[in-house]
């Protein structure tokens, strides 16, 4: 089994709709770090040895079609922030102790999942629906961002136009 800890994911993207699963990346063992929009807000989700928490990030709305920098740190998963646009908008702090780093199976699922899996099915309802907008980079810990998605297996993989506002 292929385990990678995750400390650090930043994410460039652009949507016009309120609703959809940017990212999501998960083990086995039910671990994950998910991003997506509810009602045009930025909705972050992970789940590390048995503690889920889902915040729905209050201030503007993102699916306004602009590009929006976000970057979500956690050197532990007691420990969090997220940085939206260069301005610092969400902060998890927990009393806890422990050094484990949340851990996933390396693989990041970009906007939905193959196969035509149901996105509400495989997030346990916390997305329903799957991203639809521009992802123009991600990057994970100390990993090379990606942009061009091309070389990676998907589907609906393609250029992706500016929106036109």
């Amino acid at each position: 089994i292929f385990v990678y800890d995750v400390h650090h994911v930043y994410v460039n993207f652009s949507s016009a709709s309120p609703d959809g699963m940017i990212f999501w990346s998960s083990s086995k063992e039910g671990e994950y770090i998910a991003l997506g929009l509810e009602q045009s807000l930025l909705k972050l989700s992970w789940s590390w040895s048995g503690l889920i928490q889902t915040i729905v990030v209050p201030g503007n709305p993102v699916a306004d079609g602009i590009w929006h920098d976000v970057s979500i740190s956690f050197p532990d998963p007691m420990n969090i922030t997220v940085v939206l646009d260069n301005h610092l908008v969400y902060t998890y702090q927990h009393d806890v102790e422990n050094n484990a780093a949340l851990t996933t199976n390396g693989k990041f699922y970009l906007g939905g999942f193959p196969d035509r899996v149901a996105v509400a099915n495989r997030t346990r309802g916390i997305f329903k629906s799957s991203f639809s907008g521009c992802l123009s980079e991600i990057a994970w810990n100390n990993s090379p961002a990606v942009t061009d998605f091309k070389k990676h297996k998907g589907e609906n993989v393609k250029s992706c136009a500016l929106f036109e506002l």
